[in-house]
């Protein structure tokens, strides 16, 4: 290290620190502080050369990209995954995508054939051709309308892949399949189906049957003078068909069950959008589904149904209420659309609540759909929580409790006054 700033002609310089110095130093280290200056003095008396350091020649990685090249695609499970900019993972960028760097329209595992598979039809070619055509919808969504020499063979069914071949024994048929439109993948999930038994001369009618309405082709409507409307006015909760299930929770195990509705109702405005409702539940009705042993059962109610917890005899009932509700955009079926402002009262105290819900017809009734979790401890329920005990072992039970409620309301007028 020295050789850098000693020049040859210089000694090794004189340490000013008498502590340091070899005549305050033990035999050991002063033979060791010699042997020291005697290789800064061979150092220091050596000429270097300035020569340039060899570097060995780095082979780049065929596989990486980097900064400046844009991935065209990524391989995923054997799939080749369209980008529309390169993923940094780590520092590189690779062919690794993280879960929340995949494309929203590229959807997870083998459902969907690959890309290249699909072969599509424009729909002003299906006039003319003979080629049998599927519709690969629901039957609901098939009886509102569908192509008029169209066959509905719903895809969505397990028994596609058997009623295919009744159909169509030949699999050498060029048969053209459809759905709703560009945005849904059914007719993909059919061509999938159908590649896996043998059918190879399938194909897509280019954006389902929206763009055939739009091309003109011949639609056939069941019910054409039915046309769709928001329900609106008073329903009443039909207790037999909902359900509300309790979820509650420790270190290591779980318990679950339900509580009987007991009465409810949902008021709808003008544009269709919940205005008020009610949903009342009767907790001396409580119920434990997983413990199989009667007497355990027993135990866990009473537990449940004393001060403990719900102290069912002087609060018997529990209600959720609904305040106002604002529809979430874009809301996909299946997914809640609803944001929910209303209020929750267990053991005489009431809460607040905001949640999202998801309100949907279901024929003539209402179904309303929501699942969250509650803090026990901010309506008196402390048994078991860590804010309030300690040391409580195996005592121990988690604060939030999760419900699912499951309402079916239909109009007021089709559920007798006594139900």
């Amino acid at each position: 290290m020295y050789a850098k700033y000693i020049s040859p002609n210089c000694t090794a310089p004189t340490p000013t620190n008498p502590k340091a110095s070899p005549a305050a130093m033990p035999r050991s280290r002063k033979n060791g502080r010699k042997q020291a200056d005697a290789r800064l003095s061979r150092i220091a008396a050596t000429k270097f050369e300035s020569k340039p350091v060899s570097r060995l020649p780095i082979k780049p990685n065929e596989n990486a990209q980097t900064n400046e090249t844009k991935a065209k695609y990524h391989i995923r499970n054997g799939l080749k995954i369209p980008v529309g900019r390169p993923v940094k993972v780590q520092g590189q960028i690779g062919n690794r995508i993280p879960p929340f760097a995949r494309p929203v329209n590229q959807p997870r595992g083998t459902m969907l054939p690959d890309p290249k598979t699909i072969r599509y039809i424009q729909p002003r070619e299906v006039a003319d051709t003979t080629a049998p055509i599927v519709d690969t919808r629901s039957p609901e969504a098939y009886a509102q309308s569908h192509l008029e020499s169209a066959r509905n063979i719903c895809v969505y069914e397990t028994a596609f892949v058997d009623e295919i071949p009744k159909a169509f024994p030949d699999s050498t048929t060029a048969l053209l399949v459809y759905g709703q439109n560009e945005t849904y993948k059914a007719a993909e999930a059919a061509i999938a189906k159908l590649q896996s038994i043998g059918y190879q001369n399938a194909r897509v009618i280019q954006g389902g049957l929206e763009a055939c309405q739009l091309a003109g082709l011949p639609i056939e409507k069941t019910n054409p003078s039915q046309e769709q409307t928001s329900q609106t006015g008073t329903y009443k909760l039909d207790t037999d068909k909902t359900k509300v299930r309790w979820y509650g929770r420790n270190l290591s195990n779980q318990h679950a069950g339900e509580i009987a509705a007991q009465s409810g109702s949902l008021s709808l405005d003008a544009s269709g959008l919940p205005s008020s409702g009610e949903v009342t539940l009767d907790m001396n009705a409580i119920t434990c589904s997983d413990i199989l042993d009667t007497k355990m059962n027993r135990m866990l109610i009473a537990h449940l149904s004393n001060a403990d917890f719900f102290q069912t005899d002087k609060y018997p009932t529990a209600s959720f209420r609904l305040e106002s509700a604002t529809p979430i955009p874009d809301a996909a079926a299946g997914s809640p659309n609803l944001d929910v402002q209303g209020s929750i009262a267990i053991r005489g105290v009431t809460q607040p609540i905001a949640i999202q819900a998801t309100l949907a017809p279901t024929g003539d009734a209402l179904a309303f759909q929501t699942q969250f979790e509650l803090d026990r401890t901010q309506f008196g329920a402390i048994y078991g929580s860590g804010r309030f005990f300690e040391s409580l072992g195996m005592h121990l039970v988690n604060d939030h409790v999760s419900l699912q409620i499951i309402a079916i309301f239909q109009p007021a007028t089709s559920i007798p006054a006594d139900a």
